[in-house]
């Protein structure tokens, strides 16, 4: 079995405290779990204060009082997403932004179970999934898509998770 000192070099090799405490940072880092990617198990999953909520199974925040969409939830959910970009996409070039699509997470294949994993099948038939784009960040694929989650609930529509 190694030791500590062991697993921070290998023999022979000049350590200085600085680089030592560098290799012990990053190794209890990796042990501990980094919150936000090992706490919910989803690298790309970010945790986002959503008023009143619940913590659930696996580190995510779940909305309260989640209520029925209406026929015209699609509007007001992204209107939501919209709306909170700023706080959501921080260093994010957000001239232009728009919403390209609006799914219930419900029928949404791609992206509609992670609401249902993360907080029941009851929050899923009340959540939408907001797809965006930021054309100010192409020609990056990556940096110019964007994916929220938004709840309706008593108190309005409240975005609670970030997936992309």
């Amino acid at each position: 079995m190694r030791t500590f000192s062991q697993l921070l070099g290998s023999r022979g090799s000049r350590r200085t405290p600085f680089s030592a405490l560098i290799g012990a940072s990053v190794l209890s880092a990796a042990l501990v779990g980094v919150p936000g990617v090992l706490a919910t198990g989803h690298s790309t999953a970010k945790q986002l204060g959503a008023g009143k909520a619940t913590a659930p199974t696996g580190g995510s925040v779940c909305p309260r009082h989640s209520i029925p969409l209406p026929a015209n939830g699609l509007a007001g959910a992204t209107e939501a997403a919209l709306r909170d970009a700023p706080r959501l996409f921080l260093g994010t070039k957000l001239a232009g932004i728009r919403a390209v699509q609006a799914t219930r997470a419900d029928a949404d294949r791609a992206r509609g179970g992670y609401a249902k994993t993360k907080c029941g099948r009851a929050i899923q038939s009340r959540t939408i999934d907001v797809y965006l784009e930021f054309p100010a960040q192409k020609p990056s694929a990556s940096l110019s898509q964007g994916v929220v989650v938004v709840t309706r609930t008593s108190g309005g529509y409240v975005t609670w998770a970030r997936l992309h």
